[in-house]
């Protein structure tokens, strides 16, 4: 498939088996690192899923509509800091703004400006520059197209180049024309630069822009770069990610989620599918299946990106998908993601793959209470006893969102935990079958009474 500008990109597609034929349906995907950078001024809008047929084993891609969106022709070039002769604010008298920008007295001031007003229309003449009065640090330089003092946010505009700054000293170099912006750089408190954009006339849609995405250890490991589609409305752009100084993904996104196309490298380089679901957007669960979905209640908060499920009584569930490979010959790995709840969570989480109903599957599950972790199966509701209550002191890595990790490489099979191997005798998987080419596969989780919670984030099956 050529898609303009990317000439390695794979379109990411699942299979629904049903007898000789059955339908297809493509999946969204996104990788486990955060757009932290991200400046939304639209709303997500998923994709409608296509569909294909597929006959026994050979997979037909669809054929897909090329997204618009082309290489940016934008330089982005380095942001010029706001130039102010600092004599021409040494006799300025200080106003002083609570934290609601409205005037107040110094001792209660959250900030202070300095500027030379003309006496006749209390109009700023030339540089203005605010500070924090928490020690001095700047928090504005720059000048005014429009100013009122008594209205910060609704009735002042910009002019020029001027610069905001946070309180952790992150900042923004933006640039102004007749008030409106028109090009801007942003800053995290280290000084880096995080993201730039050239914005369309409205001054608030950016026309294209550059994101700069790091890993918690402020490593970065990769670029968002895109541009605005005005036939649909939306942000569209190609997020690309590295590992060790190569290529780990390329996925293509309109709006803040991912599409249907997206190509993934292994460290030798050679490309490889996968399946995901993002559930961080509104998930498109066709051919998904809920089992003892009665038991629990599922709910998407798209302010929060979330998709909570929550238990009306003690029970376990199971959401899967099912999925056609020769998982018995070929290497491959299935990753879960969930984010715990700080209150009223649910202790055992997992994943699970060959389901068939509540008594016959094969999982890989943690309890987070307890830090213990259980690879085991079940056959016809009897436990086959294969690597359960072993204790891996997992307490220490369990913060935070949860990720569990089965992978098939070289006959061996490695789990783990929030990317922490479990250290087990010897690697091995329940119920791998050398018949079954289709497995349903998704995750699990086990509620011990009403009303506990956890959130799903991403299921990724990846075809190595």
């Amino acid at each position: 498939m050529k898609v303009l500008g990317v000439s390695l990109l794979l379109l990411l597609v699942f299979g629904v088996w049903a007898r000789g034929q059955q339908t297809l349906k493509t999946l969204v995907a996104i990788s486990d690192w955060k757009r932290v950078n991200t400046l939304p001024f639209f709303e997500p809008k998923p994709e409608p899923v296509k569909e294909v047929v597929v006959q026994k084993e050979q997979v037909v891609a669809p054929k897909v509509a090329e997204v618009a969106v082309v290489a940016n022709t934008l330089s982005f070039k380095p942001a010029q800091e706001v130039k102010i002769n600092a004599q021409e604010l040494e006799t300025a008298k200080p106003l002083y703004f609570d934290s609601q920008n409205r005037l107040t007295k110094p001792e209660n001031a959250y900030f202070y400006r300095k500027a030379q007003f003309d006496e006749r229309t209390n109009q700023p003449k030339g540089a203005v520059e605010d500070f924090y009065t928490n020690g001095d640090k700047p928090k504005f330089k720059g000048a005014y197209d429009r100013y009122n003092s008594a209205d910060e946010e609704r009735n002042n505009k910009y002019d020029g180049t001027c610069e905001f700054y946070a309180e952790d000293g992150a900042k923004i170099i933006r640039t102004y024309n007749n008030g409106r912006s028109t090009y801007e750089t942003r800053f995290n408190s280290s000084g880096r630069t995080v993201a730039q954009a050239l914005f369309n006339i409205d001054g608030k849609t950016r026309k294209e822009f550059i994101e700069y995405l790091f890993d918690k250890s402020g490593v970065e490991i990769g670029n968002v770069r895109g541009r605005y589609n005005t036939s649909t409305g939306l942000e569209e752009s190609k997020q690309v990610i590295t590992q060790n100084g190569k290529v780990y993904s390329i996925i293509d996104f309109a709006g803040n989620c991912p599409t249907n196309k997206a190509t993934f490298y292994t460290e030798s380089g050679q490309e490889y599918g996968a399946i995901f679901q993002d559930f961080t957007c509104v998930p498109d669960l066709s051919g998904w299946k809920f089992s003892n979905g009665s038991d629990f209640q599922p709910t998407h908060k798209q302010e929060n990106k979330q998709y909570l499920i929550r238990s009306t009584q003690e029970q376990v569930g199971f959401l899967h998908l099912p999925v056609a490979y020769d998982f018995y010959k070929k290497e491959f790995e299935i990753d879960a993601t969930f984010e715990q709840i700080t209150t009223g969570s649910m202790a055992e989480v997992g994943i699970v793959w060959q389901y068939k109903d509540p008594q016959n599957y094969a999982h890989f599950k943690v309890n987070t209470v307890k830090s213990i972790f259980e690879i085991d199966a079940l056959e016809e509701g009897e436990s086959m006893k294969f690597m359960a209550g072993v204790n891996p002191s997992l307490g220490a890595i369990m913060d935070g969102p949860l990720k569990l990790s089965v992978k098939k490489s070289g006959g061996r099979f490695k789990y783990t935990v929030n990317g922490q191997p479990i250290k087990i005798p010897e690697s091995k998987f329940p119920l791998l079958d050398d018949e079954s080419k289709t497995w349903n596969i998704g995750f699990f989780f086990k509620a011990s009474k009403p009303n506990q919670s956890i959130v799903l984030k991403h299921l990724t099956i990846k075809f190595i």
